[in-house]
């Protein structure tokens, strides 16, 4: 319906709860949110995301080659995700995980296999995009390196 829900915290907590939202609420929506970590989407993610059918999950996160952001998306295919236990997502989570990092010893590539391995069990597809700067002044970088440094969480959910 074109809304947005914005949910932000201040606590040095790794994690955003959503009990607060009504069930149903966030059916068929986009949730995007950042990870100060800048890791990919978490299995938690997917599991919230196969839970609430939403038609699509975003965490934004930096390439730590490049530094610049990235959004990391997994979207349904259909009208609603496949159907699959949260067992069988964390366990193709971490199975993708651990193959990838024992191969390459890196964390971001294991994520990324670990985020397409869940998108695939739920019937999903998982992406990354890049995304543009688009601050026009130096305080504002300035202000949005301090956010990208501390714990503070944000949320979108349109």
């Amino acid at each position: 319906k074109g809304k947005s829900l914005v949910v932000t915290t201040n606590k040095a907590a790794s994690s955003v709860s959503f009990s607060h939202v009504q069930t149903g609420k966030m059916k068929n929506g986009t949730l995007t949110h950042n990870h100060p970590s800048h890791s990919g989407l978490s299995s938690q993610d997917v599991k919230m995301a196969t839970a609430n059918n939403l038609r699509q999950i975003r965490a934004v996160g930096r390439n730590p080659k490049t530094g610049k952001n990235v959004h990391h998306i997994i979207t349904r295919n259909g009208s609603t995700w496949k159907t699959s236990s949260p067992r069988s997502i964390d366990r193709a989570y971490s199975k993708a995980y651990m193959k990838e990092y024992v191969r390459t010893g890196s964390h971001h590539k294991a994520v990324t296999e670990a985020n397409r391995a869940a998108a695939k069990t739920v019937g999903g597809k998982y992406r990354t995009r890049e995304i543009k700067d688009t601050w026009s002044s130096k305080a504002q970088k300035k202000k949005s390196k301090k956010v990208w440094k501390s714990s503070r969480q944000g949320v979108l959910f349109k």
